[in-house]
């Protein structure tokens, strides 16, 4: 048997809790790995949305985004930039990359939000050129997620300007 390990995903692909893996370990025997043996994960992304977020404070502020979802498993469930955990108390990885134009040489912060509140590890600021733009900003944190919690990517302009999103990435991973 041969295995084509060059499979691209062009929708949304779900692995349930009954599905398996098969992978070969160098001995030319298909090894089988249940979905049940490796951890919980979901990704979702918006390219192409140029969806705008309106800022009139200094204030945090939910990204608007009209997200899609990538590839996922069991666990999570998925709303336009939300993640909310849906079975037993676990430690996750959230990671967000991101591009945006605002103002030129608007500073603006970026941070993951769980259930409304500010993950203060999470918060990373970046710069907008002189063009407006500013892009592939990095987020990331570890937290805590019990059952129903939800995790979000807020922004901030210390100028008070809307942002316009122009790519997103999210990827939560159970740890």
């Amino acid at each position: 048997m041969s295995l084509n390990y060059n499979v691209q995903y062009k929708e949304a692909t779900h692995i349930s809790a009954t599905d398996s893996i098969y992978f070969d370990n160098g001995t030319g025997i298909l090894q089988q790995l249940v979905r049940s043996k490796f951890n919980s994960f979901i990704n979702y992304y918006d390219v192409v949305s140029n969806s705008v977020t309106t800022i009139t404070t200094t204030n945090f502020y939910k990204l608007n985004s009209s997200t899609t979802l990538g590839l996922y498993n069991d666990n999570f469930t998925h709303t336009n930039n939300r993640v909310t955990n849906t079975v037993n108390s676990r430690n996750v990885k959230a990671e967000c990359n991101i591009s945006v134009t605002s103002g030129n040489n608007n500073i603006l912060n970026f941070a993951v939000f769980k259930n409304g509140l500010k993950v203060d590890s999470s918060e990373i600021d970046a710069t907008c050129s002189g063009s407006g733009k500013a892009q592939s900003i990095p987020i990331q944190c570890v937290v805590n997620m019990a059952v129903n919690d939800y995790l979000e990517i807020w922004v901030k302009n210390q100028s008070s300007n809307d942002v316009t999103l122009a790519h997103f990435n999210v990827i939560v991973t159970e740890l």
